[in-house]
């Protein structure tokens, strides 16, 4: 197996644009202790600032992401740009954390209780479970995960060019089957992961204590520096970009559209609004968002529809919806224009 692929781009200006569905704001998107202090964000409001902390032997601190994930099919790769100061960042412990693992209820204890199934590291063909390693950057294992690619950034006074980009291939994440299967990230439609860091119901359990799910969920990063490359008393890796885009060619374009943007507010649409389903959809006209975490609202829409998982429709509106936790696909159409987006309600 190859090790990363490393590709050598000239520094050119770049041309042209390139769209993002999912990205991640630095004001509220990127945190440590394990999702609960969100990092501090540069006067530009465009980057975030990890500091490391030193251990034996080298220098580290996680990154996860605070905010929801909505990780779409059509989008399937993770675009990072990550600069460090004060020290050299170790690809060879840098690593990708992907967690996101589920349990299903299965009836009843003797106390009425629900009786949750404990192996949440096998495959199900409705709630599938993902392995849950930190992943290195290179590493025999996962190396075929990985791009690392060059791109330039502003130091403030000149542009200078650097291997700072990770390209994350999210459709080799491998599941937890006995063949650590490639691909099946994306096996039950696009992926949802609030940042949940102990088991939480997200789908509620008859009265038979069936049909429930529970879920612990997160995404982020293990930033790794060795002692002998410090060289200040507080070392950091900097966050300038993530998102996810279609093909991974344009990982670049899209950290140089970010970085000649203004702010970095822009970043993610609906940021205000409390919602499950981040990214809406690709239509501009029919945008579908939750609201308060229960009502499924599509603004100006002529119909809005919520089906089951089992494909029966549950609930039609004008342009929103009242919903019971469970998992749905929410439909909605204006002036002919229709989008679907799926959503948790809990």
């Amino acid at each position: 197996m190859n090790k990363f692929t490393l590709a050598a781009i000239a520094a050119i200006a770049f041309a042209g644009t390139a769209s993002a569905q999912v990205r991640w704001n630095p004001a509220n998107s990127w945190a440590t202790d394990n999702g609960k202090t969100i990092l501090p964000v540069s006067e530009d409001g465009k980057c975030a600032v990890n500091k490391l902390g030193k251990g034996d032997g080298q220098w580290r601190a996680d990154i996860r992401y605070a905010a929801t994930a909505n990780l779409k099919e059509e989008e399937p790769y993770l675009v990072v740009q990550i600069t460090t100061e004060g020290c050299a960042w170790n690809l060879n412990d840098f690593k990708f954390e992907y967690m996101l693992q589920r349990k299903c209820s299965e009836g009843l204890n003797e106390d009425g209780s629900v009786k949750w199934g404990g192996n949440t590291d096998s495959f199900h063909e409705t709630y599938p479970s993902f392995r849950g390693d930190k992943l290195k950057v290179v590493d025999e294992y996962g190396a075929d995960l990985y791009q690392l690619l060059g791109s330039r950034i502003n130091n403030g006074t000149e542009d200078v060019y650097t291997e700072d980009v990770i390209v994350i291939d999210l459709n080799k994440v491998r599941a937890t089957d006995d063949d650590k299967t490639e691909g099946l990230l994306f096996s039950a439609g696009d992926v949802y992961m609030p940042n949940l860091n102990a088991f939480e119901t997200v789908v509620e359990p008859d009265a038979n204590g069936e049909g429930g799910v529970q879920q612990r969920s997160w995404m982020g990063f293990v930033c790794i520096a060795k002692n002998a490359t410090v060289t200040s008393d507080q070392p950091t890796f900097t966050i300038h970009y993530t998102g996810t885009v279609a093909d991974s060619s344009d990982a670049l374009m899209v950290c140089e559209d970010y970085a000649n943007g203004e702010g970095g507010q822009e970043v993610r649409d609906d940021d205000d609004v409390e919602s499950s389903v981040a990214g809406i959809s690709a239509e501009e006209s029919v945008k579908i968002y939750l609201k308060n975490g229960r009502t499924a609202v599509a603004p100006g829409a002529d119909t809005i529809k919520a089906y089951g998982i089992d494909g029966k429709l549950v609930a039609t509106g004008v342009d929103s919806v009242e919903l019971e936790n469970g998992i749905y696909v929410i439909m909605a159409e204006k002036n002919g224009a229709v989008s679907t987006v799926k959503a948790i309600v809990r």
